[in-house]
Order: structure tokens, then C-alpha cells, then sequence
């Protein structure tokens, strides 16, 4: 019985997250590295991940523009203002658009084919292509409140008067 349970306690930490999409290919190139040399890169596995900034459903697959990020240990992008550039990530099937919504982040793991001209607005970008392996969307983080001008030490069961009225108004941190 005790084995049983403990099974169901391990099962219950397994990470839903794909193997490949944890764990990094070894000696995989940055986005930095790929769009200075794709020849030598051409055909290596990548592990790279950002924001998508446009879906487009073709006849052959669908096409993923991404804004990279860097990765965390998980392999999710992390929430940071730089970014090393965009690429494109090409995959079969058709993008769902009500699931591959602009503004989701989304990991990539996949073979690198090579650049494909675009556009940004008037300039023209070389993108690095991806082709997909797997891919991993990531659910949105939760947006908490900014914890500026919240009181650690607040209790609502005693409030003094002074501190109900502004500038003196005091918030509980949680």
C-alpha cells in the first residue's frame, strides 16, 4: 500500500513539460551565433524559445515568428526586455489560432535550415528557420500586483484611524 502511494505521489510531480524541451541540445548555437554563420550550423539541433509575434497558416505547414528570449533552466523564455533577435519556426500542420494567440511564449526545439528573408516594417531581416521537432506553449505567468507601498506588518484586525486615510494608507502585501 505504501508503494502504492508513493507511486502516486511521483506521478503527481511529473512535469508535463516534454523531455527534449527541458533539456538543452549539447553544443547547440545561439540565435547570435546561427544568423553570423548559419552555414556551419546548418543541420544542428537548437533549443530556443520567445513571444510569438505573428502566426501564418500555408499550404505546406504553418510559420511561427518568434522574438527570442533568453531560456531559463526549464526551458521557458524568460520575461526580459533584450532580446537577441526574431526567427522563424516552420511546422506541419495548421497553428490553431485560438491556441497559438500573439503575446504566448512558446519553446522550440528543432533542426536549423538555413535564413529566410523578411521584413520588418521598411528593413529587411535575415531570420534564422527552424524546422520543428516539438514545440512546447507555455501557460501565461500570473501578473501579481506591485508590492510598492504594501505593509508586511498590516493588521486588519487593528487599523489606527490615520492609517485608513491618504497619505498614510497602508496595504497587506498578500
Amino acid at each position: 500500500m505504501l508503494a502504492g502511494v508513493l507511486a502516486l505521489l511521483l506521478a503527481g510531480c511529473a512535469s508535463t513539460i516534454p523531455e527534449p524541451i527541458r533539456q538543452p541540445p549539447t553544443d547547440a548555437p545561439t540565435l547570435e551565433q546561427a544568423r553570423a554563420d548559419v552555414e556551419e550550423y546548418r543541420g544542428t539541433t537548437v533549443r530556443w524559445g520567445g513571444t510569438l509575434l505573428a502566426v501564418e497558416n500555408r499550404a505546406e505547414g504553418a510559420r511561427l515568428e518568434i522574438l527570442a528570449r533568453p531560456l531559463e533552466s526549464s526551458g521557458r523564455p524568460e520575461s526580459a526586455d533584450a532580446s537577441p533577435g526574431r526567427f522563424v519556426a516552420d511546422m506541419d500542420g495548421v497553428a490553431d489560432p485560438a491556441l497559438f494567440t500573439l503575446g504566448h511564449e512558446i519553446t522550440v526545439v528543432g533542426r536549423l535550415d538555413g535564413l529566410v528573408q523578411g521584413r520588418i516594417g521598411d528593413y529587411t531581416y535575415d531570420y534564422p528557420r527552424v524546422v520543428i521537432q516539438h514545440h512546447y506553449l507555455w501557460q501565461p505567468r500570473i501578473q501579481r500586483p506591485d508590492p510598492v507601498g504594501c505593509d508586511p506588518w498590516y493588521d486588519p484586525w487593528y487599523d489606527p484611524w490615520h492609517y485608513r486615510t491618504w497619505p498614510y494608507r497602508r496595504y497587506p502585501c498578500w
